[in-house]
């Protein structure tokens, strides 16, 4: 008769231990040893479910394509056992030697995914997906690598050693195991990066398919333990970086990172840009504990709004904020009406895949009658706050004027939140001495955008159309000058400057790499003291003499929009 299975070790959902059957070596070889009985099955449990909370928590493109593989790995050792077992005729010998072990064929797998995992950098690999790489560069550096790259397999291996003891297998099943294992790991590895990645970056419903059968299903299983298991991992294992600390915004009840993506450079507004790449940055900026999102449809049109939508896919929606923008549709191309602005959110979900955003915007209102904003864009955007399609909403524009213009006519809480730019940084601080204290009276989260003024604080200067005076574009040109001169960064003094005002909840950043994310992340880790700087002390000296030269052109501003709103 065909043998029962006592003590069956089901292979787990992750790329870890997948355990045999009790009599799967040699039955007449099997010891009974109690306490190493009990270290072995709670051991390739506790492994179990560390490898496979830590690929659930990431919630990337890369880990669901491992957890899918390890999947796959466990379920071809079992059929291939089947086949050469199970499906033989109760008379027949079992063919025990040369049988693969599923519990060696797991931990193959498990260790050779660690050692892609951890060999791998953000640029490594070259002509793979950005997607399938940029979040890997932000565990690169912590120390948690290192262990899983050779704990894990050590682990693996004393637990291989100790079922050959117990007689559970035989040598030759585990190193068929083991072969096995790893060979379908590099395999699935390659298969990712050569044929998988560059499809599923262009389809994002595959995507979404993949991600729902590896992270989203185990999470429906339990979800608030998944949810806490979640934010610890992230927090402590997944980036040798503290997350980004967090602020209220206004009285919306939303606690938004005081770094804030600004999607338009997914727009390619400042330069062409490679989608896969774009994509990857969303996730890499979330992975870094950025959990709010800024998007309009006239950044490149509608473009920034397509990538990012695509991003935003694969994050659970229940930890990021997203803002998009309605009025603005080209350089010279407005309209507020409330008809546009029914249809402009309807476009604007589909590209984004939401159902809801969490703060809808009127965009640049200086443009535009501000009457007409508060008789007829408002009250269209308060009807789709009733109808939980918009959550909070916003105005947005250069001019400060417009905002009192604005408040002073409509009730408290019709305005939820006032995003101003190019007003609070190294050169202007009328956004601090003119408007915060009003805007606190007026109960209105401030969100900060442009830290770098649109590119006038850096190495290489603005932009040819940027219409700051030229008596301001020179002392910022000394002014990269002098940081460099002293070791330091004017970009990063700059993002510094903007984030050390409590009142501001968040700063906008225009982000669309993965480095790019990193960077600023760091700059502003440094910025709150969270972590120190390298270079402090280099950047304190450069920030001193930084503002010096820009005292002289402080405040120096430019019109926008109609004449009577500045």
């Amino acid at each position: 008769m065909r043998r029962t299975r006592s003590n069956s070790h089901r292979a787990t959902a992750s790329a870890s231990s997948s355990a045999s059957t009790a009599k799967e070596g040699n039955p007449a070889a099997r010891q009974h040893h109690p306490l190493l009985d009990t270290i072995n099955e709670s051991t390739k449990w506790t492994v179990s479910a560390a490898v496979f909370t830590t690929l659930a928590a990431r919630r990337d493109l890369i880990c669901a394509w491992w957890v899918f593989g390890s999947i796959l790995a466990a379920v071809l050792c079992r059929a291939l056992k089947f086949a050469l077992n199970e499906a033989r005729p109760s008379t027949a010998r079992k063919a025990d030697p040369g049988m693969p072990s599923s519990h060696a064929n797991s931990l193959g797998f498990l260790a050779m995914f660690v050692s892609i995992w951890a060999a791998n950098t953000g640029t490594a690999a070259a002509g793979t997906a950005a997607v399938s790489l940029s979040t890997i560069s932000s565990i690169n550096n912590s120390p948690m690598v290192f262990f899983l790259s050779l704990g894990i397999p050590a682990l693996g291996l004393f637990l291989t050693w100790l079922r050959v003891a117990l007689g559970y297998h035989t040598v030759e099943q585990v190193a068929a195991g083991w072969l096995l294992g790893s060979s379908i790991a590099v395999g699935w590895w390659q298969l990712g990066i050569k044929k998988a990645f560059p499809i599923l970056v262009q389809r994002t419903e595959l995507q979404f398919a993949l991600y729902s059968v590896t992270t989203e299903l185990p999470a429906h299983l339990s979800r608030q333990t998944t949810k806490a298991i979640s934010v610890s991992v992230r927090s402590s294992v997944m980036t040798s970086s503290p997350p980004l600390p967090r602020r209220y915004l206004g009285q919306t009840g939303l606690e938004v990172s005081v770094l804030g993506f600004g999607a338009s450079p997914l727009g390619g507004v400042f330069q062409a840009i490679d989608e896969s790449e774009g994509i990857a940055s969303v996730q890499a900026a979330f992975n870094r504990g950025i959990n709010f999102f800024d998007t309009s449809p006239f950044y490149g049109d509608t473009k920034s709004e397509t990538v990012l939508g695509k991003g935003l896919k694969l994050l659970p929606r229940d930890q990021i904020i997203v803002a998009t923008k309605i009025g603005r549709y080209g350089q010279n191309t407005f309209d507020f009406s409330a008809e546009k602005v029914n249809a402009s959110i309807e476009e604007s979900l589909t590209r984004l895949q939401l159902d809801y955003v969490d703060l809808l915007q009127c965009h640049d209102i200086e443009f535009a009658s501000l009457d007409q904003i508060i008789e007829e864009t408002l009250p269209a955007l308060l009807k789709l706050k009733e109808r939980g399609v918009v959550r909070n909403i916003g105005i947005t524009g250069l001019p400060l004027k417009i905002y009192k213009y604005i408040l002073d006519r409509v009730s408290i809480g019709t305005v939820d939140v006032v995003l101003s730019y190019c007003h609070h940084h190294l050169s202007d601080s009328t956004l601090e001495t003119d408007l915060i204290s009003y805007l606190k009276g007026k109960k209105v989260g401030i969100i900060n955008a442009s830290p770098l003024c649109m590119g006038l604080f850096t190495p290489q200067g603005p932009p040819e159309w940027h219409p700051a005076p030229p008596e301001l574009k020179a002392a910022a040109a000394a002014a990269a000058a002098a940081a460099e001169a002293a070791g330091a960064s004017l970009p990063k003094l700059a993002l510094m400057h903007c984030l050390q005002n409590e009142d501001i909840s968040t700063t906008l950043v225009g982000l669309c790499t993965a480095a790019q994310v990193n960077e600023n992340c760091d700059a502003a880790l440094h910025a709150l003291g969270v972590v120190e700087s390298p270079t402090a002390a280099e950047e304190k000296k450069a920030m001193e003499h930084v503002v010096e030269l820009l005292k002289p052109c402080m405040n120096l501003t430019w019109p926008s929009g109609l004449p009577e709103n500045n």
